[in-house]
């Protein structure tokens, strides 16, 4: 049985290796049904195409958006219209993607699209960007239309069709004497017709020259044609006074504002700029017949007119001595009569005589004379026999100059009723015309509000009881005043502080009347007059303190108490000294920038160790000339001995330097502003009592302040704190301080404080 049961068992696994071996081929098809379990995976595939895709969006494709905007000008070039975009785009990866435009009514619209990518870290630095963008203008009608770039309006229309042709323009309005008939305010307030077009006239030349008649007086000059935009810009000029009624000021000072023209019918219209109103003008005919009988020569400057003006004496050149400035010119004068006569005054006698003009030829003929002793500094002889030897004039800035026989000499004669320079004087605001006021009002205290324009393009500025210090530009007649960081007292309520400044910011056109300077202001906002302060200097009657010192030894060095080293020039010519502990009298002299003292009787206390008195009425003693920058007095000492720095004894300021702890760089275009507040009530909002501000420019911290305040404002009983910020270009917050900063008052310092500003959010 046993043996029985072994053989059944081999005998089923024969059987059943037989049947794994034999039936290879045939499974195949059984096996099939076994790999519908994997092809349900293949769904999978359909799944993730839709989901890598969308990951590479995320994280490659560019951000578009819409190019920021500043300005948008079009002009017509080479037969086309194009249009001039620019701005400035948000950081440094941000890029011009797409420019498109499109027609809707009378409106090209023109849309500028940014790219930046999406997956980069950038700086956010402002980047300047422009793009000029050729307008598609071949398929549509003629007609006027606006361009809008991102929705900011172009500054000039573009006109289609046949009347729009600046070739064509520009030659017709060459060639001609064209005569002002009339000026069109567009505020209609301060209209003028022109009595007497023929004497204010504009001829423009096929060489860009310019020439205009203003009145009594010829201008040479140079224009542009651009389209149908204009500018002109006046050169050389006889200085002649026209008169009390004369228009050559006005009709000058428009001119040099003009922006564009355009013809109507036979007139000639010029647009000013602002849209400050229309200057129209009559065709005088081809300059040809106009000019019938007189001498053009190729746009040479007219012969000036020299006669009928009292001219003083005010400079010799020796070809042996140099120039040597007239100490009192006003003794030295002459004056050419039309009719051939001359009127000398030779200091204290006067003298006739006869001259002939032929070209530039002068020959001066010396008559009867009185015979007085003048004083023995006398320089009557001299400016006799000079004019005796005169054979040579011609003009140069609005003076005479006179060349003597057998190269002698120049002298050079300056009119006695011009105006001053325009840079350099120290000019106040005596009255103002506003056109919704009735009549001119007068500045009651002109010395409050002065303006004085530096030969460097800076301005200074004194609005009252503050400090403004600013730039200023000049283009012909135009004019535009910066101002800039400011001292913030608080003056009297009948201040006219604020509104100077306004004014002056506004200011766009100046021109000369009678000595004084005059400025027209945008949109017809009213006109500025200013007189030349007088010649005294503005630092006669101020008591001054000694601050800084600088020599070529040991640079600059500060004065520790200046208040200790004070001078006060006094308005009879004395001078009144504190030196430390000692008082000390003398006298000075001022003349063109130079200065003398010349000290007295002193005190003879014995100051303290640390006194620096001794070098502070040495320094006095040395000192020949002065110059006043930014409020502050300076005297440079002979010898290249040094420079002293003095300010007001009423100014008060505090110093110190600002810094953070943070490893961090500024932007070149970061901003420092320090403010002195008073703080004293918690629940009321801070009074600011000075304010500084700097650009840095690169600076990096810690960085020096210099915040000034009026002490007549400051009470002992209140709490006064510094206010510190840091911005960046664009008036972001970068840092500010988190912690009070008490001074001036209840024993809180004014110097060296050290503000430790901390990041912003």
């Amino acid at each position: 049985m046993k043996k029985l049961l072994i053989l059944v068992l081999f005998g089923a696994l024969a059987v059943t290796i037989a049947a794994c071996g034999g039936q290879t081929p045939t499974p195949t098809p059984q096996l099939e049904p076994t790999a519908e379990p994997v092809e349900e995976p293949t769904a999978v595939p359909e799944i993730e195409p839709t989901l890598l895709p969308e990951k590479e969006t995320v994280s490659t494709e560019p951000i578009i958006g819409v190019a920021p905007v500043d300005s948008a000008k079009v002009t017509f070039e080479n037969e086309q219209w194009v249009v001039a975009v620019e701005g400035n785009l948000p950081d440094g990866c941000t890029e011009i993607n797409e420019i498109t435009q499109s027609v809707e009514g009378s409106v090209i619209k023109v849309e500028v699209s940014t790219a930046r990518p999406a997956d980069m870290m950038c700086t956010q630095v402002i980047t300047p960007y422009s793009e000029s963008v050729v307008l598609e203008t071949a398929d549509l009608p003629n007609g006027e239309y606006t361009v809008e770039v991102n929705g900011v309006a172009a500054t000039e229309p573009v006109v289609l069709g046949e009347e729009h042709m600046p070739e064509a323009a520009a030659a017709d309005i060459t060639n001609i004497v064209w005569q002002w008939t009339e000026f069109q305010d567009t505020a209609g307030k301060n209209d003028i017709t022109v009595d007497n077009p023929e004497n204010y006239t504009v001829t423009f030349l096929a060489d860009n020259q310019v020439s205009i008649k203003a009145d009594c007086n010829m201008v040479n000059g140079s224009y542009t044609l651009d389209g149908s935009s204009l500018t002109i810009q006046l050169g050389p000029s006889t200085m002649a006074f026209c008169g009390e009624e004369s228009l050559d000021q006005q009709f000058l000072g428009k001119l040099g504002f003009v922006a564009a023209y355009v013809m109507d019918g036979d007139n000639l219209v010029m647009n000013l700029q602002a849209d400050a109103g229309n200057m129209i003008f009559a065709n005088g005919g081809p300059v040809e017949e106009a000019m019938a009988g007189e001498e053009m020569a190729g746009g040479e400057a007219p012969v000036p007119a020299i006669t009928g003006i009292t001219w003083q004496w005010v400079n010799f050149t020796d070809p042996v001595s140099g120039p040597q400035d007239i100490v009192q010119p006003e003794r030295y004068q002459m004056t050419l009569n039309e009719d051939g006569t001359i009127n000398i005054k030779a200091d204290c006698n006067t003298v006739s005589g006869t001259y002939t003009l032929d070209g530039s030829n002068i020959e001066i003929i010396l008559g009867p004379t009185t015979l007085a002793a003048c004083p023995e500094d006398s320089l009557a002889d001299q400016f006799q026999q000079n004019l005796d030897a005169a054979r040579i004039y011609f003009m140069e800035n609005g003076d005479l100059l006179l060349d003597l026989m057998a190269d002698g000499g120049t002298m050079r004669f300056s009119d006695t009723n011009a105006a001053p320079p325009l840079a350099g004087t120290t000019w106040q605001w005596v009255g103002f015309v506003d056109p919704v006021a009735d009549g001119p009002q007068e500045i009651s205290q002109p010395e409050r509000y002065e303006l004085t324009l530096n030969e460097d393009g800076t301005a200074s500025i004194k609005a009252d009881c503050n400090q403004v210090s600013g730039a200023y530009t000049i283009d012909g007649s135009s004019i535009e005043i910066l101002p800039g960081p400011s001292t913030l007292a608080a003056c009297p309520e009948d201040s006219l502080g604020d509104q100077f400044v306004q004014n002056l910011t506004f200011a766009r056109i100046y021109f000369f009347q009678n000595g004084d300077l005059f400025m027209d202001l945008m949109a017809d906002g009213g006109t500025m007059q200013f007189r030349a302060a007088d010649a005294q200097p503005a630092i006669v009657g101020t008591t001054w303190k000694w601050v800084t010192f600088s020599d070529p030894v040991n640079g600059l060095q500060t004065i520790p108490e200046a208040d200790r080293y004070q001078m006060t020039l006094n308005d009879d010519g004395t001078i009144n000294v504190q030196a430390d502990c000692n008082q000390v009298s003398g006298a000075y002299t001022l003349a063109d920038g130079n200065v003398e003292i010349v000290l007295g009787p002193s005190t003879l206390a014995a100051c303290p160790e640390d006194s620096l008195a001794d070098q502070f009425l040495q320094n006095l003693t040395n000192a020949r000339i002065y110059f006043t920058q930014d409020g502050s007095l300076f005297f440079d000492l002979m010898a290249d001995g040094g420079t002293m720095r003095f300010d007001p004894a009423t100014q008060g300021e505090v110093t110190g330097t600002v810094t953070y702890m943070v490893r961090s760089a500024l932007p070149n275009d970061a901003v420092l502003t320090v403010q002195i507040q008073d703080t004293s009530l918690a629940d009321a909002p801070a009074t600011v009592m000075g304010e500084s501000w700097y650009v840095t420019g690169g600076a990096q911290v810690p960085l020096p302040f210099a915040v000034a305040y009026n002490p007549e404002f400051i009470q002992d009983n209140r709490t006064y704190t510094l206010s510190v910020r840091i911005t960046d270009g664009e008036d972001n917050l970068l840092f500010i301080n988190d912690t009070s900063i008490p001074v001036i008052t209840n024993g809180n310092p004014t110097t060296d404080i050290e503000v430790v500003v901390v990041p912003a959010g």
